[in-house]
C-alpha cells in the first residue's frame, strides 16, 4: 500500500510543480490542464517533471485501485482480490519491474480481518460508514477526470 501512496505523491507533487510554474493559469483545473498539454504537445513528457496529463492519468488509476479495493475489502481473500484490482487499474501503467515488486508487497498483506481491524483503528470504530462515504466521493471525482480523459482521447476505456 505504500508503493500506491508515494506513488500517488509524486503525482500530486508533479501537478503542484507545475501549477507553480509560469503557466499556472493553464493548470487552475483538471480540464485546462489536459487541454493546454494536449494542444500544445506537452501531454507525454517525462523529464524534469511527468507532464501533468501524466499525472493526472497516474492519479486516476490510482483512485480506481483505492476505491475498488475498499468497496470489495469484505472479500474473503484479500490478496488475491488485491492483485486482481492492481492488474486491472494501476498495473495497466507500470513498467513490468514495478509490477514484480507488488506482487512481491500484495503477497505480505494481512488476511481481511486483519486487514479491517487495522482500517478500523486507523478509522475508528464508524469506519464501515466511512470506507463507504470516501467511495462514494471517490466516485464522484472518479467519473468527472473520467469524462474529461476520455474525450480528450487520453484513455479509451473505463477503469
Amino acid at each position: 500500500m505504500k508503493l500506491v501512496l508515494n506513488d500517488g505523491r509524486r503525482g500530486v507533487k508533479a501537478l503542484e510543480i507545475h501549477r507553480v510554474r509560469g503557466a499556472h493559469d493553464h493548470y487552475s483545473t483538471i480540464d485546462t490542464l489536459v487541454h493546454y498539454e494536449v494542444n500544445n504537445g506537452l501531454s507525454n513528457t517525462r523529464l524534469p517533471v511527468i507532464s501533468g496529463v501524466r499525472a493526472i492519468v497516474k492519479l486516476h488509476y490510482t483512485m480506481a485501485f483505492i476505491i475498488q479495493l475498499l468497496q470489495e475489502l469484505s472479500g474473503a481473500n484479500t490478496k488475491r482480490l488485491t492483485k486482481n484490482i492492481y492488474k486491472d487499474t494501476l498495473g495497466k501503467l507500470q513498467r513490468w519491474v514495478v509490477q514484480k515488486a507488488v506482487h512481491i508487497a500484495i503477497a505480505t498483506l494481512p488476511d481481511q480481518s486483519e486487514m479491517s481491524l487495522r482500517i478500523r483503528n486507523l478509522l475508528g470504530e464508524d469506519w464501515i460508514n466511512v470506507v463507504g462515504q470516501l467511495t462514494q466521493e471517490g466516485h464522484k471525482v472518479y467519473r468527472m477526470i473520467q469524462f474529461v480523459l476520455v474525450g480528450a482521447e487520453l484513455i479509451k476505456e473505463t477503469i
